[in-house]
């Protein structure tokens, strides 16, 4: 009772037991110190006064039936085992319990997958519970509640580096399961479950960890967030809510409440790093009990700048809240029918960032804007725009994360965007639909940028690739959250005169035709019979490399890829 600094400290051997034991009052060090108060610490590198400076390993202690009541910064700090049964499994951490502190859980952990279950966390001044700093692995929670947390669950893990271009762990993702989550409607703001953000190596952009390593710290390629059989409670604004001083929710002049059961990103204060690059959220069998459905899902807008100079992204904002997407798929989110929320990604988006080669046909010929594209953004018909969520609702539709990867020598070192993105729901269609621009994560240490682009296609659309530089020789194409019978047909502006080999899992694939001239010819048929239409039940990697700009899915260009 009435501790200073940390009130329990296990380390040392996975054969601890931590059983049923009560922490009261742990008071702060920080004036004292430089150091802030932990409640229940069970890791060997103990983060902050547990002096956390590592990496976790497997087999830790166990930590059960224990109560922290009072914390002046963290509940529990623990770092996990694995997902499977037994001391490193599941069991791991379960039936404890903290309120009254400012965050509840702080976990980390490595391997493949984490998990804590039968938790309990009330009254916290910001996180319920947060994933950071050392969370190399896919982290599981199952059958916890929270409640009155400004943020219930925020996550932030890291992957494989993509610098270096490492698909290694496909399968990353943050999950909540079987949980309850009870907002307060007499607080200024509350957020249920964040998109968990997946970066190279701890937390993105920390303010003074900025040396050239940390160029290394951009968003790693995957990652996704699962929500499944969760329950919110009085996800809603109340009639007079108040700050914890009992002031007015109010910001120079201007409302601050806003209460959200699941958003796009961790609310202010976040490091602006994290809107380099977001990734989908999956949601099944969500319920919603005295909640507003403008509360339903709130999604954040871009906080990143816009410019050339150390941590912007260049020209626009950041794609990442730009790029959001959520998959409902059993429509318990949008009403009964399964589809997709999507942001609006025309924030920022500029006629002057449309590439030449998109707006001047092969034989130079201009191309006029109300051609090239018939709007502006994510594809979204269908969609409606729902002014509370910040995002347009989907009924029905299909959106999902498309990957564009440069592999170049040097590829840092150049600008390949504003990419261009056009979908049309007409196949071989090639132009006139929905036209999106991403721009690229954020510029890092030694004015290094990511050339890779997480873009949002749609399932069983054309859609249309051009770079507003030469392309990429090597170029690599992820398309995410989907089943070996989904597909989209793809083309890609190269202009080159040689051939471009197309490879699937490391093997190539032999073109579906190679248009000629001579092959093209009328006494052979035109164009129509050298340069057949690709269709979507083709075989994943079917291509064809029109050199000479004869298809009609070209339009007129020569150096089109077209893909399945």
């Amino acid at each position: 009772y009435d501790v200073k600094g940390v009130g329990l400290r296990v380390s040392g051997s996975s054969k601890h037991e931590v059983r049923g034991n009560l922490v009261v009052h742990v008071r702060d060090l920080v004036l004292e110190t430089g150091h802030y108060s932990v409640g229940a610490c069970a890791s060997p590198h103990m983060w902050l006064d547990c002096q956390v400076v590592g990496y976790s390993i497997k087999d830790q202690p166990l930590l059960q039936d224990n109560v922290l009541a009072g914390s002046e910064w963290v509940g529990f700090v623990i770092d996990l085992g694995g997902c499977g049964g037994g001391s490193s499994g599941g069991a791991k951490m379960a039936r404890n319990s903290a309120h009254s502190v400012n965050v509840g859980l702080y976990a980390g952990g490595e391997g493949s997958c984490v998990s804590i279950s039968k938790l309990t966390i009330w009254k916290t001044f910001n996180h319920g519970i947060y994933n950071g700093l050392w969370m190399k692995a896919t982290a599981q929670y199952s059958d916890v509640v929270l409640i009155d947390t400004h943020i219930a669950f925020n996550y932030l893990g890291n992957g494989p580096n993509s610098f270096r271009h490492s698909n290694s762990n496909p399968d990353l993702h943050f999950a909540v399961r079987r949980a309850n989550i009870y907002g307060n409607p007499e607080t200024c703001s509350q957020y249920g479950i964040a998109g968990g953000k997946f970066y190279n190596t701890a937390e993105p952009m920390m303010p003074g960890k900025l040396q050239s390593a940390s160029t290394w710290n951009a968003p790693s390629l995957y990652g996704r967030t699962e929500i499944e059989n969760v329950t919110f409670h009085a996800f809603r604004p109340g009639k007079a809510p108040t700050d914890i001083h009992g002031r007015a929710c109010t910001r120079r002049g201007k409302s601050t409440v806003s209460h959200a059961a699941i958003t796009n990103d961790g609310p202010p204060p976040q490091w602006e790093a994290s809107d380099a690059a977001h990734s989908p959220i999956r949601v099944r069998a969500v319920r919603f009990v005295d909640s507003a459905k403008g509360s339903y899902v709130k999604f954040l807008p871009s906080r990143s700048s816009v410019g050339w100079g150390f941590r912007k992204c260049a020209q626009t904002h950041c794609d990442g809240a730009r790029s959001s997407t959520i998959i409902d798929e059993d429509g318990s989110l949008l009403g009964n029918i399964p589809g997709t929320i999507v942001a609006k990604n025309e924030q920022s988006f500029g006629e002057k960032f449309i590439p030449s080669t998109m707006r001047f046909g092969g034989n130079g010929s201009k191309i006029e804007s109300r051609d090239v594209y018939a709007k502006q953004g994510i594809y979204r018909k269908g969609c409606t725009w729902n002014a509370d969520w910040n995002a347009y609702g989907c009924p029905g539709g299909r959106h999902r994360q498309l990957i564009v990867e440069a592999m170049d020598p040097g590829a840092e070192g150049r600008r390949f965007a504003p990419t261009n993105l056009e979908v049309n729901d007409v196949l071989g269609q090639p132009r006139g639909g929905y036209l999106s621009q991403f721009t690229g994560p954020l510029c890092y240490a030694d004015e290094v940028r990511l050339s890779t682009f997480w873009t949002v296609g749609h399932i069983g659309m054309q859609h249309n690739l051009f770079f507003s530089s030469s392309p990429p020789n090597h170029l690599r194409i992820h398309l995410r959250e989907v089943s070996d019978a989904d597909a989209i047909l793809l083309s890609v502006y190269f202009g080159l005169p040689n051939r471009v080999n197309i490879y699937q899992s490391g093997r190539r694939v032999k073109p579906h035709a190679e248009p000629t001239w001579d092959r093209c010819s009328k006494e052979r048929g035109g164009a129509a019979s050298c340069c057949p239409q690709l269709s979507l039940d083709m075989a994943h990697g079917s291509n064809i490399y029109d050199r000479i700009g004869v298809c009609t899915a070209s339009g007129g260009r020569p150096g089109m890829l077209h893909m399945d």
